[in-house]
């Protein structure tokens, strides 16, 4: 018991909150930050949950408008929503095909 607690005190014992680096950090939240006020204002259109939509209708959504070609422009118009939302699209478009 006392080889234990000399171990213990003797070590420095750090807690990181997060597995992955700072960097990498930054880039996720500056992405999820445009990212969520885009799936917040599509799920209310599919009258769906934030999370349900993001999850489960948005990856299919995305590669509906890659496959068939859909105008982004078109599909935000059509849906009134800001036109900001076209550059997050392609974006994630993008992304998914690196996948």
């Amino acid at each position: 018991m006392d080889d234990l607690k000399e171990k213990i005190q003797n070590n420095i014992i750090s807690y990181h909150q997060y597995g992955i680096s700072w960097p990498i950090m930054g880039q996720v939240f500056s992405r999820g930050v445009p990212l969520r006020s885009l799936i917040s204002e599509l799920s209310s259109s599919f009258h769906v949950s934030s999370s349900t939509f993001g999850m489960i209708f948005f990856p299919y959504l995305l590669k509906i408008i890659h496959d068939q070609k859909i105008d982004i422009h078109d599909l935000i118009s059509n849906l009134m929503l800001d036109e900001k939302f076209v550059e997050i699209i392609q974006k994630e478009i993008l992304r998914s095909k690196k996948i």
